[in-house]
């Protein structure tokens, strides 16, 4: 080489090849003086650091177009690929020959800062050893190992996001659809070997539509109604869209997951959740965003699980899902998960999102909600958040029950249609009662079973008046003679009735409130028998020809 000079490429750690500058120095001399000669050309970039104290490593990283802003971290460059160097190694030994053009050679790694001077911030992620991660976006952000395992995990992972591109299409009710795995299971999915299979209901296409029209405040909404009737399936339906549009999305199929004995370990579930279904779509500096605060005097899981509530699911502009199913079981005993858990106080108020988190779409659903919704939720939202949730459409159910063939035959169709009134979980219990049946099902097994679910359910419903006081009995008696009598727009349940899931709610036009429908055939025959069971004089009850 023409006067023993070496032309190299140096490239400060973690930084882009943009940055990268020339130095050249003879081959004669030593690594060390290769510090020397950095460190004065660059005297701003090392303030304050001694040369003695720098690292050069030798690489050979080719500075293509289009990558001259992709950040290079050393902790990411194969080690076959990169050498230390020692100080007092010859530089004509470390390049023997010509280095190549357009290349980067040197890259500077600083020393590690004294943690004695850290700010408490960034000396707990030394102490944690945190990493950097690429995040889809092709930023680097510095992560804690936990979260890097976190998202490298197959644990809440969905399905690829393009397998759910077929839900933005025109469905239509009654369409059968394959909605695939959002990583968590709801309860009873797939039961009778449904598998991932659906079919769109008319509330479905509904409430996506709501939630996907601009809005002026904070959507909320209580997905309330009783076991059986499919708000899971709907649950999951929402979720499934709201991730195939690439909405910010926090799913829990089961709330119940979030009752632990720690808090700390009840925000990880939040964590671990929002990570696995968001993780190819946040940017690096909403991961930054969520760790921001952590400076290791709080649990990491909960001040990220703030900022999740707080500032990624509460958006203005962007759209965003957080939806809770199972949500009653929050609320089954005192003291309730979320005043045992502060940091769960948003699945607690509904005041708590406020009026001008536009983009945000907030539902919790689930088993024994009437309680919620009667007895917790600020009474000022009763009104416009509470959706009813009932039995299947005529149109839908017909589609559902085809795929029961034994059950579906001409001769009791009708039948079973009437004993179920549309219900799911009916069809369900009534298909696993009669798949041992020899022979094509007749009317005589479908009676069977209505009498046998009918002596079910009056021991829920006679259970429930027997633990009533003498006041609530006679309450509860003239709410149920109403609701007998199809006058149910002056009936009034309590919460505790409703939760037992033999009555459901609903709005329907031209009447005025709330109507209150009996679920099927068998819980009806059931709550005849104790309406009649009940101690009051005969000619009170003829009153109400039951």
């Amino acid at each position: 080489m023409p006067n023993n000079l070496l032309p190299l490429f140096c490239l400060v750690d973690g930084e882009a090849t943009t940055n990268a500058f020339p130095v050249e120095i003879e081959s004669t001399k030593t690594v060390g003086d290769l510090k020397e000669l950095i460190s004065s050309n660059i005297p701003n970039t090392f303030s304050g650091v001694d040369a003695k104290d720098l690292t050069l490593w030798r690489v050979s990283i080719p500075d293509d177009d289009g990558d001259d802003e992709v950040p290079i971290v050393l902790d990411k460059v194969n080690n076959k690929d990169k050498k230390k160097l020692r100080a007092t190694s010859e530089l004509s030994e470390v390049f023997p020959s010509k280095p190549p053009k357009d290349t980067i050679h040197v890259i500077v790694q600083r020393p590690p800062p004294d943690p004695q001077y850290l700010p408490q911030k960034k000396k707990i992620r030394i102490e944690e050893g945190w990493k950097p991660f690429e995040a889809p976006d092709g930023a680097l952000v510095d992560l804690p190992p936990s979260w890097i395992d976190i998202l490298a995990s197959t644990e809440f992972a969905p399905a690829p996001r393009k397998d759910f591109d077929h839900l933005k299409g025109d469905l239509e009710a009654g369409h059968p659809i394959i909605v695939p795995s959002m990583g968590q299971i709801p309860k009873e999915f797939g039961l009778h070997g449904q598998g991932h299979n659906l079919f769109v209901t008319e509330q479905m296409l509904e409430l996506w539509d709501e939630m996907d029209r601009d809005q002026e405040r904070t959507y909320r909404r209580v997905l309330s109604g009783p076991m059986g009737v499919g708000k899971s399936y709907l649950s999951y339906f929402l979720a499934a869209r709201a991730y195939a549009e690439r909405w910010l999305v926090l799913y829990m199929s089961d709330a119940g997951e979030l009752d632990r004995d720690d808090e700390n370990e009840s925000a990880l579930q939040v964590v671990k959740r929002f990570l696995a279904l968001n993780k190819d779509i946040l940017t690096g500096a909403e991961l930054a965003m969520l760790l921001n605060d952590y400076d290791g005097t709080r649990n990491i899981s909960r001040n990220a699980m703030s900022v999740i509530f707080g500032t990624l699911l509460k958006s203005r502009d962007r759209k965003t899902l957080l939806l809770v199913d199972e949500h009653g079981k929050l609320f089954r005993k005192a003291p309730y998960v979320p005043d045992k858990f502060k940091s769960l106080v948003p699945l607690l108020l509904y005041n708590w999102w406020g009026e001008d988190a536009k983009g945000s779409r907030v539902v919790f659903a689930g088993t024994a909600h009437a309680k919620y919704e009667m007895e917790i939720l600020e009474g000022s939202y009763r009104l416009s958040s509470v959706v009813f949730v009932g039995p299947l459409s005529r149109h839908v159910f017909s589609k559902l029950l085809d795929t029961y063939p034994p059950l579906a035959a001409p001769a009791i169709r009708e039948e079973v249609i009437k004993i179920t009134n549309c219900v799911p979980r009916e069809l369900v219990h009534l298909s696993a009662a009669v798949e041992h049946v020899r022979g094509p099902i007749n009317i005589v097994n479908l009676q069977e079973w209505t009498e046998s679910q009918t002596k079910f359910f009056f021991s829920i419903a006679n259970t429930y008046y027997e633990s009533r006081t003498l006041f609530r009995k006679d309450d509860f008696y003239k709410a149920l003679a109403q609701t007998l009598l199809d006058k149910s727009g002056i009936v009034d349940f309590e919460w505790d009735f409703l939760d037992l899931g033999l009555i459901y709610r609903c709005k329907v036009v031209g009447e005025i409130g709330t109507q209150y429908r009996i679920l099927c055939r068998p819980a009806r025959r059931a709550l005849v028998e104790l309406f009649k069971n009940i101690p009051l004089p005969d000619a009170i009850k003829r009153k109400f020809c039951i």
